[in-house]
């Protein structure tokens, strides 16, 4: 799971990259700009969103089949993902 999520991760970097690049030849932007914005935006809404919107699961996670839950066994919520990331 951690393998394939790592994966997925690089690729959503990447691709957020290669758009913030098409993104600076239009506007002024700086490598450091790019760097800030191009990787921890990616790498936090990946593992937030995927388990916030597919109740707990991550790709990773479903190809394992499990998933994250709360202590009573319901689906985590939007602030339950973005705490067990911060």
């Amino acid at each position: 799971a951690f393998w394939l999520d790592g994966w997925m991760v690089l690729l959503l970097c990447l691709l957020v990259l290669l758009l913030l690049l098409m993104i600076q030849k239009l506007s002024p932007l700086t490598s450091e700009t790019l760097f800030y914005i191009g990787i921890p935006t990616p790498v936090a809404l990946y593992w937030i969103m995927t388990e916030w919107l597919w109740e707990g699961k991550t790709f990773g996670k479903l190809a394992v089949g499990i998933r994250v839950v709360k202590l009573n066994g319901q689906p985590i919520g939007f602030y339950e993902a973005v705490s067990r990331h911060l």
